[in-house]
């Protein structure tokens, strides 16, 4: 187990610097990104940093999150955490929106649970999606 949990991390390091600098992402959710903030609650509580993240789309509607979640290929459709494949899902379900904003959840989030593939093809595959 420490040896996956190693690999889910390094690769979702590596999606969250991709993902930060891409023109189409306003956000990136990851407490593993180099920031004042994160560095000091990160120091005092963690000592990794998982395969989970949240991104969120500048396009922020559900359009543009079922594009991408349409476009990936090697991202599965799924709500469960810590597996080998890499997953993808939003809470954004086309109809309601309002609830989201009235809960301060970006209508342009998705999240992903990143597996064991290797990180050049999952960020390939992000980047190709992202095209919109």
């Amino acid at each position: 187990m420490p040896l996956r949990m190693k690999v889910h991390q390094e690769n979702t390091k590596q999606i969250a610097g991709f993902l930060s600098s891409h023109p189409a992402i306003s956000r990136v959710n990851y407490p593993g990104l180099r920031s004042p903030r994160n560095t000091e609650i990160n120091n005092q509580q963690l000592t990794g940093f998982s395969g989970l993240l949240t991104f969120e789309l500048k396009s922020a509607n559900y359009e543009a999150v079922k594009a991408v979640i349409n476009k990936v290929r090697i991202f599965k459709i799924g709500v469960s955490w810590g597996s080998f494949e890499s997953l993808i899902m939003s809470p954004n379900l086309g109809d309601n929106t309002d609830n989201l904003i009235k809960e301060h959840v970006s209508p342009g989030l998705i999240r992903l649970s990143v597996g064991m593939e290797p990180a050049e093809k999952l960020i390939a595959d992000l980047e190709q999606a992202l095209d919109l």
